[in-house]
């Protein structure tokens, strides 16, 4: 194999190890209506909360440690003190202004910040002779690889060129040996490494956490959902029916039950019944989510809805809402009498003080009853059955 292709190849097995393209991928998506990439920085933001006070009393201590070794300094004093007092001001105002908005802070703080530390350290190496270049090269260490990470690593090779750059070209212009310059690209390269490795890590973080989070919200909705509707189960609905009867002091409870079901499943087979089921529960769920979110299937081919109410009439048009909906998709079923077509039977019970899901379910059943013996395509409300003219 050709040296080449062997580096081309370790290359691409590298980018295998690291997770940039899950990175880019969640960048791509969405959750919680935001992009990937905006949750993403602002995970990124959250680190400068942490980091930006830690830098700027690095920057305070290591600037007045400055300022007292350039006492001594026979010239370049007054550009150096500049610098150090820029850093030192940049320092404590962003603990200021970090304690003012007690870590809130806006979207472009941190840029500001960054960039007057790196525009204070500019003024001190523009006062840079042999004799302070011992003490440059270990600002230019500790700010580079202190700041670095906060930025996406496509951000952090500008950042470090900027640095790298004018740092050689003062040490050019003041004769200052080679063997800053290397240093300092040798730090340069480990701040590249960290802000890459640090990037990386808060990006897997975040990609991690969300996948747990959507996860535990997916066994949470798989616990709750019937799988073959995609409404809430039989459980789940007998548990917030409870709960709304114990926090409210009116509520309609309608049973939806598809005529001539086991029928329809005879003639059609029992791939395109699931669809009629599916097609059905949603219509159901359609109409009533204005009214409630809490619609269940409680088995075969019913369906129940608990919403609030406050008299009978609203429950009874609830109802009648529901059944004529579906009545309306006009779905082929032949086989069921005059109507041609597949149709529910809703039967529906209003809550009265003291109920409980038994004893609202117990009247609802009832009312079902009546409205499948009336003959099916009708509502059944107080052991009565009743159809709309247009159906009769």
């Amino acid at each position: 194999m050709k040296p080449l292709e062997l580096f081309t190849q370790g290359i691409a097995e590298l980018k295998a190890r690291l997770p940039i393209s899950a990175v880019n991928k969640f960048k791509a998506s969405k959750a919680d209506g935001q992009s990937g990439a905006a949750l993403l920085y602002g995970v990124i933001s959250r680190q400068n909360q942490r980091v930006i006070p830690i830098v700027s009393l690095f920057a305070i201590v290591l600037s007045v440690i400055f300022m007292c070794f350039e006492l001594n300094m026979p010239s370049g004093f007054s550009a150096e003190l500049a610098g150090d007092i820029l850093m030192i001001v940049t320092g404590v105002g962003s603990i200021a202004f970090g304690y003012y908005f007690k870590g809130k802070y806006p979207g472009y703080y941190p840029y500001v910040f960054w960039a007057l530390l790196l525009i204070s350290y500019g003024i001190k190496l523009s006062g840079c002779i042999t004799e302070a270049a011992g003490f440059v090269l270990s600002a230019a260490a500790v700010f580079v690889i202190a700041a670095v990470p906060i930025f996406p690593p496509s951000r952090s090779v500008i950042y470090l060129g900027a640095v790298f750059v004018y740092y050689t070209i003062m040490c050019l212009v003041n004769g200052i040996m080679l063997y800053y310059i290397v240093s300092l690209f040798l730090f340069s390269l480990l701040g590249m490494f960290i802000s890459c490795s640090i990037y990386t890590l808060f990006c897997s973080r975040t990609i991690n956490s969300r996948k747990l989070k959507d996860d535990d919200i997916r066994m949470k909705l798989n616990s709750v959902i019937d799988a073959r509707t995609g409404l809430y189960n039989r459980t789940y609905g007998i548990e917030q029916v409870n709960a709304m009867l114990s926090s409210r002091t009116g509520a309609a409870l309608l049973l939806i039950g598809i005529d001539s079901f086991k029928e329809y499943n005879r003639v059609n087979g029992s791939e395109k019944s699931d669809e009629v089921l599916r097609d059905i529960c949603k219509c159901i769920k359609i109409v009533a989510k204005p009214k409630t979110e809490l619609t269940c299937r409680i088995g075969g081919d019913m369906a129940m809805v608990c919403m609030p109410v406050n008299a009978d009439r609203e429950a009874v048009m609830a109802a009648e809402e529901i059944r004529s909906s579906i009545r309306t998709m006009n779905i082929p079923f032949k086989e069921n009498g005059r109507f041609g077509a597949v149709t529910v039977s809703v039967g529906a019970a209003r809550s009265i003080p003291g109920d409980s899901f038994d004893s609202l379910y117990t009247r609802a059943e009832r009312s079902f009853a009546a409205a499948k013996k009336y003959g099916g395509n009708c509502i059944g409300f107080k052991d009565k059955a009743f159809r709309s003219e247009t159906d009769v």
